[in-house]
């Protein structure tokens, strides 16, 4: 099924509790995004970092190159080879399209916002996630109390590692409990107007590119 329309992506599960979940932060990084917090919670998983696979994907800001090198993406992988959680934490280099991130999203077992809950990239990611119908673990914030209260989500305290690695661990408990978030997610997606000023539709792929437009 096309990710064309924001409300027409399907849900999806992980699967058997042996197939392990896929964790995803996207979006424009840059320093301070909050993603080492939740690299650091995959670590106090303990032995339970081999049940997941987080991936990290999106675009640079640009105030994160210097002299031509990737610094926040090499920090990323640094953080996660000294947290001991390289073998489940990826750090894509990929640069993709949109269209090709909308896609990403749509397959998530579930994303993670854990950047500043007001900042506008944060916003834009977790607006374009649940739009996806897909379960969001959150830094509190008015907007993911709203959007993820009704059982879309979990809220979580912001640089919170361990209540993110304790939000992680329930969804790890209870695999079924990400199809329930996600079928809550779906009916969030299409109570709200996802639309553009002239009135039509925006699709998944328009709200991921708002999103890494922000700034």
């Amino acid at each position: 099924m096309s990710t064309d329309r924001a409300d027409a992506v399907p849900g999806r599960s992980f699967g058997p509790a042996r197939e392990r979940p896929r964790l995803l932060t996207w979006g424009l990084l840059r320093p301070d995004d909050g993603t080492e917090v939740a690299i650091r919670a995959i670590a106090l998983l303990g032995d339970r970092r081999r049940d997941v696979r987080y991936l990290i994907a999106g675009p640079i800001h640009p105030t994160a190159f210097s002299s031509g090198r990737d610094q926040h993406r090499e920090r990323l992988t640094r953080t996660a080879w000294e947290a001991g959680v390289a073998s489940s934490v990826r750090v894509d280099a990929v640069e993709r399209t949109p269209e090709m991130l909308a896609q990403l999203v749509a397959s998530a077992s579930v994303v993670i916002v854990s950047d500043d809950p007001f900042e506008t990239t944060a916003s834009a990611v977790l607006t374009a996630s649940v739009a996806a119908g897909r379960p969001v673990i959150a830094a509190a914030s008015p907007q993911a109390v709203e959007l993820l209260g009704d059982g879309a989500g979990i809220v979580v305290p912001p640089g919170d590692p361990v209540a993110l690695a304790a939000a992680i661990e329930s969804i790890l408990d209870r695999p079924a409990s990400l199809e329930t978030m996600a079928s809550q997610a779906r009916q969030r997606a299409a109570s709200l107007a996802w639309s553009a000023p002239d009135g039509q539709h925006r699709s998944l792929r328009d709200l991921v590119a708002i999103a890494l437009e922000a700034r």
